[in-house]
């Protein structure tokens, strides 16, 4: 397998080790897999799918699982929330989190004790919004952005319906 630099590696991340698994029992094909570790902290093994990737994304920084048993993370530069469903195997944007078009960074996550996933976009306007699993709305928490609240998602570039529900 020949690796081809795709983007950056974070500053904050430190590998340790990596080693090329030649056939992962999901999909039967050859994986970089590499280890990382912060003094007392918790290390992870990460396994690199070059086929999976989002075009528009150059990190994804924070991971969660949501109350639907599908993982999300936070990106930069767009901004956006990506749902990962393991077991369809598919990845997917939720699109642009938050009212400011100038933000780039969604990069705190967290799951509520609904299972609904709370994200913190921000760099230009800090804000803080919460997806609903469930439905696909979004919800502005400690503001209110009567342009975006309740939208469901939709493709990228598509208009949202205007609903002035708040959390």
């Amino acid at each position: 397998m020949k690796l081809t630099p795709q983007a950056e590696p974070c500053r904050n991340f430190c590998i340790l080790n990596k080693v090329l698994i030649p056939k992962d029992p999901y999909d039967g094909r050859e994986k970089p897999v590499l280890s990382n570790y912060a003094a007392e902290a918790s290390g992870c093994l990460i396994i690199i799918d070059t086929e999976m990737r989002l075009e528009s994304e150059t990190y994804l920084w924070n991971f969660t699982k949501g109350g639907d048993g599908r993982v999300y993370a936070s990106t930069c530069p767009g901004c956006s929330l990506v749902q990962y469903d393991p077991e369809t195997r598919k990845m997917v944007s939720l699109g642009h989190v938050g009212s400011e078009r100038k933000n780039q960074y969604s990069r705190d996550v967290f799951t509520t004790s609904e299972g609904d996933i709370a994200v913190s976009p921000g760099y230009y306007h800090n804000e803080a919004w919460l997806y609903r699993v469930k439905t696909g709305e979004w919800y502005p928490l400690g503001g209110v952005y009567p342009e975006n609240a309740g939208r469901k998602h939709l493709p990228a570039m598509r208009r949202p319906a205007r609903v002035t529900k708040t959390v």
